[in-house]
């Protein structure tokens, strides 16, 4: 397994990045460890970006949540244009997994605070679609039974 890089210009890579660190985590903290005990100059270097119990503990709380839309984004970009109706669902489930996040009080805050933001911009694409007559459309067809 190889640690991966974030690109600024991708968010889903912060996902990725998170997951594959905590896969990593044993040999990082060796590698860590390792060089800082060999008192090379890598060692000292490496020891600043050692991360705390707690620190660990916040990025496997804020994996799923970042997971989750690492997931939707990848359902929406199977299709080269993801319609409304396959959009809304996704929403929902998106809406759903945020006020579980939110409401879950064993979480750290800035977890909670995370699902928060991320709520603020799903609802900010809901209103957006509410002044569109083709979601008016989707949602009745969406409903509508077959």
């Amino acid at each position: 397994m190889l640690m991966l890089k974030a690109v600024i210009t991708r968010w889903n890579t912060m996902a990725e990045l998170i997951g594959c660190a905590l896969k990593l985590r044993e040999p990082l903290n060796l590698l860590i460890n390792a060089e800082q005990n060999n008192r090379s100059v890598y060692g000292t270097r490496l020891h600043h970006f050692k991360l705390s119990r707690q620190e660990w503990e916040l990025l496997a709380e804020l994996h799923p949540l970042l997971d989750v839309f690492l997931e939707a984004t990848k359902k929406i970009s199977q299709s080269n244009i993801p319609l409304i109706h396959e959009v809304i669902p996704i929403f929902d489930i998106l809406s759903r997994i945020l006020d579980d996040f939110v409401n879950d009080n064993e979480k750290f805050p800035a977890v909670r605070a995370a699902a928060r933001r991320g709520h603020a911009m799903l609802n900010k694409y809901y209103g957006i679609t509410d002044e569109s007559i083709m979601y008016r459309i989707a949602i009745c067809m969406f409903n509508s039974p077959s």
